[in-house]
């Protein structure tokens, strides 16, 4: 099987999540992407007077009979959002790896 190819045994609803997703996915963000929504959300203001910080999160999509996100939950000891409900990721801190 090639790597780009949707495995046959997938459930047709996983199928079709997967080419929906993979249509709609971009190969770079949009030139735009911090361009301010309206006068009360000026995101460029805000974030020209902060400092960019490194950051990721994954978006793991299981493949179930019907396609699932998993989530995680922050420990309620963490210094910030703790106890949310989250994407895996977050800031990359100096200890991380990779």
């Amino acid at each position: 099987m090639r790597a780009n190819e949707i495995p046959a045994e997938l459930s047709a609803a996983t199928r079709d999540f997967v080419e929906r997703a993979r249509s709609k996915l971009m190969a770079a963000p949009p030139d735009d992407l911090f361009a301010p929504i309206n006068a009360e959300h000026d995101f460029v203001a805000l974030l020209a007077n902060r400092p960019v910080r490194p950051a990721a999160v994954l978006v793991p999509v299981v493949a179930r009979v019907k396609p699932t996100l998993l989530l995680t939950l922050r420990a309620s000891a963490l210094p910030t959002h703790a106890g949310q409900i989250a994407f895996p990721g977050g800031k990359i801190d100096e200890g991380d790896r990779d």
